[in-house]
């Protein structure tokens, strides 16, 4: 009986018989297999029909990237790294909001481009090709962000269970500084009113978008839209400096 399910957190659609092969080429021992699956683009309608959300057209070569905190939702490649730190800053705050958080804004944003490539050696390495940049302009921020950089949520009321049970569905519980949070927010004589978070928005998108990069080692057996790898082989870091307060 055929599997359909989607075990990968990086997809890579390919013929019906190289789907059902691909592991024994050898240039595929360059890749993750824990990270990476190689799928037929023949059952695309039997993968949603497990329950994941796929975009809507998908076409052979194309990679995609699992949302790691919203695990059922696929995203194209070119869009996993603003896709992936939208999703992780904004469950970070809904988080906050659930601790009885009033105000949020992001002050600053470091940025650093480095280069994906492969080394003599057949390994992956990233080479800095800009150097930090910190951006605080407003517009600057809300356009590298997607968001808006500054809200309030006035009347918020305080729900510990459902902080820790939302950061728990999200996979947000491995995060010190959520646990942290919830401990602090959740203590009886808690006077806690302000907290600034330095958060890693690129860590998670880097690490797919990473292993997504070593399937170019399988030009030679499967098509991959040359765009695409010029695309990946782009690599951002993002970090935020973002204010909290509360009631």
């Amino acid at each position: 009986m055929d599997n359909y399910s989607l075990t990968g957190d990086v997809l890579l659609f390919t013929s019906d018989e190289k789907s059902r092969n691909w592991m024994m080429y050898e240039e595929t021992n360059k890749i993750d297999h824990n990270i990476v699956q190689i799928v037929s683009i023949d059952d695309t309608k039997k993968y949603r029909d497990t329950g994941v959300f796929l975009p809507d057209s998908i076409y052979k070569g194309d990679i995609l990237i699992r949302n790691p905190f919203e695990k059922n939702i696929y995203i194209t490649a070119e869009e996993a790294s603003l896709e992936i730190r939208l999703s992780k800053f904004t469950l970070f705050s809904e988080v906050a909001q659930r601790l009885g958080a009033t105000h949020y804004k992001i002050n600053e944003a470091t940025e650093v481009i480095e280069e994906r490539k492969w080394s003599l050696d057949g390994k992956l390495n990233c080479r800095m090709v800009e150097s930090k940049i910190n951006i605080k302009n407003e517009n600057d921020l809300k356009n590298k962000m997607g968001i808006l950089i500054e809200d309030d949520f006035p009347n918020n009321n305080v729900s510990i269970q459902e902080a820790e049970e939302f950061a728990e569905k999200y996979n947000l519980s491995q995060f010190t500084i959520i646990r942290s949070l919830i401990r602090q927010r959740g203590y009886e004589n808690n006077r806690l009113e302000h907290r600034t978070l330095s958060i890693d928005a690129s860590q998670e998108a880097n690490k797919l978008l990473d292993a997504a990069f070593t399937l170019s080692a399988l030009g030679g057996r499967f098509y991959i839209d040359p765009n695409l790898n010029s695309k990946l082989s782009k690599r951002e870091t993002i970090n935020l400096t973002v204010e909290y307060n509360f009631a």
